[in-house]
Formats: structure tokens, sequence, C-alpha cells
């Protein structure tokens, strides 16, 4: 019983840390490779999937691990909400600077402006 009890919660720290990770803020921070909003956002979404996945594969023997379990999975919809949010509010803006004057066109294609090295950067 007690370690099934330490493996729950260790299990429970792991996913809640990578939820956590799963920031546009830690994202963006971290990556190599210059993101866009959009491509952040998208990123932010799979690991969510990610972790809400491996969280519904977590063994339960009592109530209140099934508790504990419910609060992560709200979390992560929580957060992908926030993402859905994000991006609603963002839409104008991000529109405006995929037309913006200055913004690289290819033959028939529409304005595309380089990408945004960082989701704050837009703020």
């Amino acid at each position: 019983r007690r370690e099934f009890e330490e493996n729950f919660t260790r299990t429970l720290r792991e996913l809640r840390k990578e939820l956590e990770h799963t920031s546009l803020k830690h994202l963006s921070s971290k990556g190599q490779v210059p993101l866009g909003v959009r491509s952040l956002l998208q990123l932010s979404n799979e690991r969510i999937e990610k972790v809400m996945e491996e969280a519904a594969q977590v063994p339960v023997e009592e109530r209140l691990h099934i508790e504990a379990l419910r609060l992560l999975m709200e979390n992560a919809k929580l957060r992908k909400t926030l993402n859905e949010y994000s991006e609603g509010l963002l839409h104008n803006a991000l529109v405006k600077s995929d037309e913006a004057p200055g913004a690289v066109r290819g033959p028939g294609t529409a304005a595309k402006k380089p990408a945004s090295s960082s989701f704050f950067g837009l703020i």
C-alpha cells in the first residue's frame, strides 16, 4: 500500500511538472529554434494532450486518487482553453502582422511576415 502511494504521488508530481512545461512562456524561452505564436500554441496543446493521455493510464486504488487525477485533468483542460482564448484574442494581431507592409510575399500568396521569435513580443 505504501509503495503504491509513493508511486502514485511521484507519477502525479511528474505529470504536473510536464503540464507546467506546456506553458507558452516556458516553450518560447526553451526553444533553440524560434517558433511563431501559432506553432507555440499547437505545440502546447499537443503536449497537454500527451499529459492527459498519460494521466488516463495512471492506476488508482481510492477515491482520493481519482479526485487528484480529476484535478490534474481539469488543469490540463483549462490550459487548453486558455490557449484557445489566447489564439482568439491574438487572431486580429496575427492577421494584421501577416498583412503588414514589408511582409514576405511569394507569387500568388498572401503576405507573410517572418514568425515572431517570442509569443510575448507581440503584446
